[in-house]
């Protein structure tokens, strides 16, 4: 009897030894998952604030293939040459963003659209063509982060928190 009593105790104690592995896997899962979307969205703001002349086509090219949802329609739907053309805009300036100063938290998760929200603030340094420097900005941006049935992560919306900056 005991040998059976000692059999079963053994048993009940593996059986939530491996209850708490699993707990613990799928605990790390999701901080993986979290930690994902966070990266994510520091990676598009650092893309979104940092270009220069030389490179502004290829860094809108990246903005651009980045998006879905409501960022990717208007973007993406443009011809080539008409899309092309930011540094109309954006006349002898260049922008960089100083990656000290950033910071970035997971505000909510949706796991059945597989959509995260994430606040990002930053400061961003213009600098006109002849060097000369502008005080840095704060930014304050809420991104929504989207991951596809691959695992591929794009930028779904973008918002000002508040409305404002």
């Amino acid at each position: 009897m005991s040998l059976i009593t000692a059999l079963v105790a053994v048993l009940v104690l593996g059986g939530a030894v491996a209850l708490m592995a699993k707990q613990e896997q799928d605990e790390n899962a999701d901080a993986a998952q979290d930690r994902l979307y966070v990266d994510t969205a520091s990676q598009f703001v650092v893309n979104m604030f940092s270009y220069t002349q030389d490179s502004i086509d290829a860094s809108v090219d990246r903005f651009v293939n980045s998006t879905s949802g409501p960022l990717a329609p208007a973007r993406h739907d443009e011809p080539g040459p008409k899309r092309r053309k930011p540094e109309t805009a954006l006349p002898g300036h260049q922008c960089q963003h100083r990656g000290g100063d950033q910071g970035a938290a997971l505000e909510k998760v949706d796991d059945l659209a597989k959509r995260a929200d994430v606040l990002v603030a930053l400061r961003v340094a213009v600098t006109d063509l002849d060097g000369n420097n502008a005080p840095s900005k704060p930014y304050r941006l809420r991104l929504t982060v989207a991951e596809d049935d691959n695992g591929h992560m794009s930028f779904y919306d973008l918002k000002y928190p508040n409305g404002g900056n």
